[in-house]
């Protein structure tokens, strides 16, 4: 019972600290951006990142109106593309759960976002055409007449 308490209490100390808000906070806003982003592939980071801060802004009812009209529009038209949950009930789960498992969820958007990025590109195409070492290998200035090519 005493173990239980100890890391309960360490995990309660972990919450409050800098980094672990920090990067909480840095998860669940790049949630946001590339949910948006993956929509539309024409939109760029900074009005990704633009319309991602008017969503959050707007969730305060004394700042919304400071937002202007257009804008605000913009992002409630993308929103309602994506066919989520409202932005309410996705900001306020996404955000929960980014707090709560902060370094767990930065690293799992990481590796996905990565491992994504380069398997889409000429290191997964041949990875796909001659296995994983043999990819290294060529990444690292190998001849691919050195390697058999995966014809499946």
């Amino acid at each position: 019972m005493e173990t239980i308490s100890a890391v309960f209490f360490q995990y309660v100390q972990l919450l409050s600290s800098w980094w672990w808000l920090v990067l909480g906070g840095v998860t669940s806003i790049s949630i946001v951006i590339i949910s948006l982003r993956d929509d539309d592939s024409n939109l760029s980071l900074l009005k990704a990142l633009q319309l991602s801060v008017v969503g959050l802004l707007s969730l305060f009812p004394f700042v919304r109106s400071v937002i202007p009209f257009k804008i605000r529009m913009d992002f409630v038209t993308r929103w309602y593309s994506l066919g989520l949950n409202t932005f309410w009930s996705f900001v306020l789960t996404v955000f929960t759960l980014s707090f709560l498992l902060a370094p767990l969820a930065f690293v799992l958007l990481v590796v996905v976002r990565v491992g994504d990025y380069i398997l889409s590109g000429p290191f997964g195409d041949d990875i796909e055409n001659y296995g994983v070492i043999p990819a290294v290998r060529l990444k690292f200035g190998a001849r691919p007449e050195q390697f058999e090519r995966k014809d499946w």
